[in-house]
């Protein structure tokens, strides 16, 4: 869902991986908040009105909006371009060479 609106509109809605927003490495304290912020802001009184993707969208985007915020950036995809080569260089440090190589 947010690869659809963040193509639709990027300086509006967050494209989410699993990928970029485990990057974070955010604490269950922060992730609550996002979570009950979302609900506040979206006028949601019983999340389990919702289906659990949809929640777990709304509260993601928080935590992708304060991002962009705190960085002053215009678009999602500053953030995403960040996030993905801390991603990537992650994934490249956990590949060990082969013996010989150095």
């Amino acid at each position: 869902m947010s690869q659809f609106l963040y193509a639709f509109k990027p300086e509006t809605y967050p494209a989410i991986t699993r990928q970029t927003f485990d990057t974070l490495g955010l604490d269950t304290t922060q992730l609550d908040q996002a979570y009950r912020l979302a609900l506040k802001e979206h006028n949601i009184a019983n999340a389990e009105d919702y289906h659990n993707s949809t929640i777990e969208y709304l509260s993601d985007w928080i935590i992708f909006r304060e991002i962009k915020r705190l960085l002053g950036l215009d678009l999602y995809t500053h953030i995403n371009h960040l996030l993905w080569n801390v991603f990537r260089t992650k994934e490249e440090a956990e590949i060990e060479p082969p013996k010989g190589f150095n």
